[in-house]
């Protein structure tokens, strides 16, 4: 945007008509020279003009000095959950400074376009079937230019195409969920992570893990602000192990809910286990585990 020096009585009116096609879009942000010193609060101009944008939920990002008189004339409104860094660099041949910024932009995910393809149910073949209909096709087959091998391919081309005819298949793409809480950063901290548990379950030394144990650390603050579910699939316990890939996680073991059963001869405990998967949960499974009488009541057994 750019608003010539002038009179600024129709300013806000017309800005304001300017700005409700914008009110509803969530990826837009507002730059330009607006000749407003921003600086100077005491303007009723500026206070009615802030006062404006944040009802309209923009507001003013990084409000540093833009112009050679140590004023600020240019402006970068944007959404208050967006974050922007902005910097300034002077320049000599006119007096305005240069805006620079950089902000988040989240990558969408890439869908595969799928591939179509012939396929053929050749479980719908009969040996009786294809024996006839060969026989049929090599007696009437009119191409006596043919050689005899050619003779032989077609008449079981046309057998074949008959009896399990193609059909185009188009394989259905499963999307990944949207996990816009899971970031870049946290993608970079948790490979890390899975680094140092290598090394330190190759090595089994120490120092890899004391070293695997403060990358954990450092993937787990981050965490805090996500679900439960959602910590689990990124940071597993390492106390548990893995059975198979297709598991994002088995750190239920000290959240299962456990129930003793009397009067059975020897006390047993009912764990209850769901594993979560990001995309897929199996039915929950009920397993058996002997416990000594007086470790019945100890959420550890």
């Amino acid at each position: 945007m750019y608003r010539p020096p002038g009179p600024v009585s129709k300013f806000l009116s017309i800005w304001t008509s300017l700005l409700e096609p914008l009110i509803m879009a969530p990826k837009a942000i507002i730059l330009g020279d607006f000749n407003i010193h921003f600086d100077n609060t005491s303007d009723l101009l500026v206070a009615e003009f802030i006062i404006l944008m944040v009802a309209l939920d923009w507001v003013l990002k990084d409000g540093m000095a833009t112009h050679r008189a140590g004023h600020t004339l240019d402006g970068i409104f944007t959404h208050p959950e967006e974050e922007l860094y902005l910097s300034t660099t002077p320049l000599e041949w006119t007096d305005h400074a240069l805006l620079t910024f950089k902000f988040l932009a989240r990558q969408q995910p890439i869908i595969p376009i799928p591939q179509k393809k012939l396929i053929r149910s050749w479980r719908n073949i009969e040996a009786e079937a294809l024996k006839i209909t060969l026989t049929h096709n090599w007696n009437n087959l009119k191409a006596p230019t043919l050689s005899p091998l050619a003779r032989f391919n077609l008449g079981i081309t046309q057998a074949i195409d008959s009896l399990a005819p193609a059909r185009i298949s188009v394989p259905r793409v499963r999307k990944k969920p949207n996990q816009p809480w899971f970031s870049q950063a946290l993608k970079i901290l948790q490979r890390k992570y899975r680094q140092k548990e290598r090394c330190w379950k190759l090595s089994s030394r120490e120092a890899e893990r004391a070293i695997n144990h403060s990358q954990r650390s450092a993937l787990k603050r981050p965490l805090c602000g996500t679900t439960q579910n959602q910590a689990q699939l990124l940071l597993p316990d390492p106390r548990c192990p893995r059975n198979g890939p297709q598991f994002a996680d088995r750190h239920l073991a000290a959240h299962v809910p456990l129930i003793s059963l009397r009067g059975t001869g020897a006390s047993r405990l009912v764990s209850t286990r769901t594993w979560f998967h990001p995309v897929w949960q199996p039915p929950a499974k009920f397993y058996v585990v002997h416990a000594p009488p007086d470790e019945v009541s100890s959420p550890q057994a």
